[in-house]
């Protein structure tokens, strides 16, 4: 399992974003670019009933490890409106994508902008990220996540 450790944004990038997502008249989509690294691992003990069930053989207790992320965002590209780099189905258009990123870091992430919505995603969201993650091949590490505003 991965989760995010911490994430590093330049103060001078997220005033960027923030500020043309405050001025926006309708909703924006666009890209996270930056890069991840592992931090460490983290090995927490599970459930102390499960150590109970097995066998007294194996004297080690039971335990689950995560692998703790940091993400550090470099750059945001703002592809515009809805469904700019993907269709109403969730289908995103891989050639739409890269050309939107021609030349530039590592995708870490999406965002959909949307006033007064409900922040949690939609079929549509789940189906570009899931598409999102199987491109490029970050699907164990969640590192294409989407921000919803």
């Amino acid at each position: 399992m991965f989760r995010y450790d911490q994430v590093c944004i330049h103060g001078a990038q997220l005033a960027y974003l923030l500020s043309t997502l405050s001025t926006a008249s309708s909703q924006v989509e666009g890209f996270i670019l930056g890069t991840i690294e592992q931090s460490h691992t983290v090995t927490t003990p599970t459930d102390h009933n499960a150590a109970s069930s097995r066998s007294s053989e194996d004297s080690s207790p039971p335990s689950t490890t995560e692998k703790l992320l940091s993400a550090t965002v470099h750059e945001f590209v703002i592809t515009g409106r809805c469904c700019s780099f993907y269709d109403r189905g969730g289908r995103v258009d891989l050639r739409r994508v890269q050309h939107l990123l021609v030349g530039q870091t590592a995708l870490i992430g999406w965002f959909r902008y949307r006033r007064e919505a409900p922040l949690s995603l939609g079929v549509r969201e789940r189906e570009v990220h899931t598409r999102l993650e199987a491109y490029y091949g970050v699907i164990e590490s969640r590192v294409v996540v989407p921000l919803l505003a």
